[in-house]
């Protein structure tokens, strides 16, 4: 009886050990989700198949005067709308991460863009990655009056520093 109870125990404590460890090595680090959601996120994405799966993840980070970036987090975008929110009176670059795994390879897609974030102002972001195809658009709005306005991604080689 006791060596049933410990091969009953030794399976979940491995299960746990293992996610555990798989947990504390990735190099994600969460995005805070306590600031006012001025980004909302439309996703629209293949339904992933037996042999591939596709996450896809936005990489936020601080710009400073020198261009230089600092990490501030990500966050997995797993349902077809999000809401997310992004520290105002700052310059940042969003970075969308196409991950496909699966089939005995993986590869990675980046499309990303610098923004100032303005208070008053709500950002939208169109994710999209469809039959091999990826896309991100965004646009804005000051006030929900105004139309929403596209504007143009902003490679972070455009940075100019000051």
């Amino acid at each position: 009886m006791k060596k049933i109870v410990n091969k009953l125990l030794f399976k979940p404590v491995l299960l746990f050990v293992l996610v555990a460890a798989f947990v504390g090595c990735s190099s994600l680090k969460l995005y805070p989700d306590n600031l006012y959601k001025n980004l909302s996120i439309k996703l629209q994405k293949d339904k992933s198949t037996f042999f591939t799966d596709i996450e896809t993840y936005l990489h936020i980070y601080k710009i400073d005067k020198q261009c230089k970036r600092t990490y501030m987090g990500s966050v997995e975008l797993n349902k077809k709308n999000m809401q997310v929110g992004l520290p105002v009176n700052q310059k940042l670059f969003l970075d969308f991460a196409f991950v496909r795994a699966g089939g005995g390879s993986s590869s990675v897609i980046k499309e990303g863009t610098m923004i100032n974030v303005k208070s008053k102002t709500r950002y939208l972001a169109d994710v999209l990655f469809e039959d091999g195809i990826y896309d991100v658009s965004m646009s804005y709005r000051k006030n929900k009056k105004n139309k929403s306005a596209k504007f143009k991604m902003i490679p972070i080689k455009a940075c100019v520093k000051s």
